[in-house]
């Protein structure tokens, strides 16, 4: 299994994450990377934030960038799909 971290860059402020989390399948990196924007979607509808530029950046173990989601992108996304692809 290989470390990835999904950082949250937002309206030009990033937030690294430092703890990264292990994913066997680079395929489902993408999958998890929209569940974190889908939970940063929430918390900003919840506390009347303005949803704009923000987006969940991955890299792996390396450093290396691996893909992004645009927060604004999951708003489209059919979650009951992408949860049962989950289990």
């Amino acid at each position: 299994m290989a470390r990835y971290y999904f950082d949250l860059l937002n309206n030009g402020e990033d937030y690294r994450d430092e703890e990264g989390q292990e994913i066997g399948n680079v395929d489902l990196v993408r999958e998890q990377a929209e569940l974190h924007a889908k939970d940063i979607l929430a918390e900003f509808m919840h506390d009347h934030h303005e949803v704009g530029d923000q987006t969940i950046e991955v890299r792996d173990h390396k450093g290396n960038y691996v893909t992004s989601v645009p927060i604004k992108i999951v708003m489209g996304l059919d979650w009951d799909d992408i949860e049962k692809r989950r289990q």
